[in-house]
């Protein structure tokens, strides 16, 4: 398979073209100029690149995927008219061609650009063609298809100029001199693109780094607003500038999980202000800063005469140094009293102090949520973190995501399979399951799922057509006893993509055969399946819990039952592989808080006497992109959680003895 890209403006275009041991027939490409809102024509043409090679052709037909399948939207036969089956794209869409004969053979697919809606990042569209070729004098009938999968990408254009005081102009662009103590604040805006989970990031760069790194204090991201297919976000960052500023500079972009890159750009050169300083070179940038100390010499009593004569260390006398000595000894025993004052009433009125600094922020949030939470002290803990509109939450949330974001793209496999990606979620290469192939290339051994926390989940997605027979291959090959399925109702239908829907009936997939043995139904919303998985004489057996109706009014329920349920039902069995989980085909995916609750539940089941909420959920993040991707969803964590220990007769079984020094 060879792969190409096409880059305009925009739009980003990946052609794929399946090259068979035959010639190629048929070919799918978009017509520019690039396709944007309000502004230019969705068009794409379907036609034959080798007609000499063919008799006769009988159809060419189009065909869309924009929720896992593809569907075939418009057809034309020979002699015939187009012929619609997507009815509802029908009404804003044209097609025009003809399939007559070789020479004349061709689909053209356009939407008006008032008709235009906003497409679903990687929407792709593939053409089939069948007719007649003659190979050794032997008619058969042949389809050949490419695929054309278009995502929409975009980074903020706007960086406004800070809201400080100017007071020098340079000579650079956006270039401004400040002095030292300045506290900067600048807000970087723009589109993000039709994604609205995405994020603005920024990144900073001083004088002796080679390269921008991650900015590492807290951001401020606004709710994302919506024109047409592009949603547009702000943030704020405030930054106190110092005497290592010198040549520091900005920049903002989309937080997509790859390294900073060229985004907007603002630059800041400091200037010390400060009486008596110059500056002369760039100061260095070490990972451990040290306060700055001025020596003083102290007269010993050999340095001094006596009687008329004079010191011999200055033209001051002795008593000047000794008031100088005393003074800045007293001075450090208050200011280090104070200090103490300060952190012990920092500690007492944590849940009710108000934010003031970045800094003082940044170094609240560690101090509170570094350690786990002692178990009955954690209902309490988790009011507190919901008190005045999730305050606590949403900061130590921000924390989390600095924490996390310092994985990038680099330790990404890249994304040169899209075909088998659901969405821009790919794993990491160093935990990625890898697929037992004769060839050992990530191409061949690639499935878009990631192990995590220490092997005892394996978190993916939901399992595409063209991926089905991948899917049960690595649930065989990583010997996994059950599927967790969380999905909404109205996906209900589309079960049958990877599993059989009737009992006793087997399927196919690759070289393993599945079996479905019995279906129970546990409840309105949750069915239970048991699956045989057959690949020659071998067989396993496979539960699959299917959640058909999350509610999000009553998750905090729904899932600590469902992890209660899957537990119950799998005492006894001997598999100790790995879970999977997955979510549904839209963008409603809780794999990362089932996992990450059921993982903690587990836990205290098991005897722990207290909730690493934070550490557990950082762990998940950092192996796997946007396993927890919402400030809701790491507070679903929490809440999930507070009503099973609330609820749990199991959990009040532990005497509080056990735990009370627990700190």
């Amino acid at each position: 398979m060879k792969k190409r890209k096409i880059e305009i403006g925009s739009l980003v275009v990946f052609f794929y073209l399946v090259l068979p041991a035959r010639s190629q027939h048929v070919q799918i490409q978009a017509v520019p100029p690039t396709v944007k809102y309000l502004e230019n024509d969705l068009v794409i043409i379907c036609s034959i690149t080798n007609p000499s090679s063919l008799i006769a052709i009988i159809s060419l037909e189009l065909l869309r995927n924009a929720s896992g399948s593809f569907q075939t939207i418009v057809s034309i036969k020979q002699d015939q008219k187009p012929h619609w089956i997507n009815t509802l794209l029908e009404r804003r869409a044209t097609v025009s061609g003809s399939v007559n004969d070789t020479n004349s053979a061709e689909l053209k697919f356009s939407i008006d650009n008032k008709n235009v809606l906003c497409p679903e990042d990687f929407t792709t569209y593939k053409c089939n063609m069948s007719g007649y070729v003659n190979i050794m004098n032997s008619n058969y009938i042949v389809q050949n298809e490419d695929q054309i999968t278009i995502t929409y990408t975009s980074k903020p254009t706007v960086l406004n100029e800070p809201t400080v005081q100017i007071y020098n102009s340079g000579s650079d662009t956006k270039e401004r001199r400040f002095p030292d103590k300045t506290v900067l604040k600048l807000t970087c805006q723009g589109e993000i693109g039709t994604n609205p989970k995405k994020i603005i990031r920024w990144c900073i760069k001083k004088a002796s780094q080679h390269s921008f790194v991650v900015f590492p204090l807290t951001t401020n991201h606004t709710v994302p607003s919506r024109f047409g297919c592009q949603y547009t976000r702000s943030s704020t960052i405030v930054y106190n500038i110092t005497s290592e500023d010198e040549f520091t500079q900005f920049l903002c972009e989309t937080g997509d999980y790859e390294l900073c890159g060229t985004g907007s750009i603002i630059r800041y050169v400091n200037i010390s202000n400060l009486e008596g300083t110059k500056v002369t070179s760039r100061p260095s940038i070490s990972t451990t800063r040290t306060a700055k100390t001025q020596t003083m010499m102290i007269p010993t009593l050999h340095q001094v005469s006596t009687g008329n004569s004079t010191s011999s260390v200055n033209k001051h006398g002795l008593g000047y140094y000794l008031y100088i000595y005393f003074g800045v000894a007293i001075g450090s025993v208050l200011i280090l009293f104070a200090a103490v004052c300060g952190c012990v009433k920092r500690k007492l009125n944590r849940g009710n102090a108000k934010r003031i600094t970045s800094l003082y922020t940044y170094l609240q949030i560690y101090e509170g949520i570094r350690e786990s939470v002692a178990l009955h002290r954690f209902v309490n803990h988790v009011i507190t973190l919901l008190k005045n509109d999730e305050e606590e939450l949403t900061e130590e949330y921000q924390a989390l995501l600095q924490s996390s974001e310092r994985i990038t793209a680099g330790t990404a496999i890249s994304m040169g399979i899209p075909s088998k990606n659901r969405s821009g979620v790919v794993p990491y290469e160093f935990n990625r399951v890898k697929l037992q192939k004769r060839e050992s290339s990530s191409s061949n051994n690639y499935i878009n799922a990631s192990i995590v926390l220490n092997g005892l989940y394996i978190m993916t997605q939901y399992p595409l057509q063209r991926t089905t027979a991948d899917f049960w291959q690595m649930l065989w090959e990583q010997n996994v006893p059950s599927i967790i399925a969380l999905t909404e109702k109205y996906e209900e239908i589309k079960n049958e993509c990877y599993y059989p829907s009737k009992d006793c009936v087997v399927r196919s997939f690759g070289r393993i055969d599945v079996e479905l043995l019995a279906t129970f139904n546990i409840s309105e919303d949750l069915t239970l399946r048991n699956f045989k998985l057959s690949r020659g004489k071998q067989t396993k057996n496979v539960g699959h819990f299917h959640v058909t109706n999350l509610d999000i009014s009553f998750l905090q329920e729904q899932i600590p039952s469902l992890v209660s349920i899957v537990e119950q039902t799998n005492k006894g069995i001997t598999i100790h592989g790995p879970r999977v989980v997955h979510g549904s085909c839209s963008d409603m995916d809780l794999s990362g808080v089932y996992i990450v609750v059921d993982f903690l539940m587990n836990s205290i089941l098991s005897g722990s006497d207290s909730i690493d909420v934070y550490g557990t959920t950082l762990k998940v993040l950092k192996e796997r992109m946007s396993s927890i991707h919402s400030e809701d969803q790491y507070s679903l964590i929490y809440t999930c959680l507070q009503r099973f220990v609330q609820n749990s007769t199991e959990v009040k079984k532990v005497k509080p003895s056990s735990y009370e020094n627990v700190t």
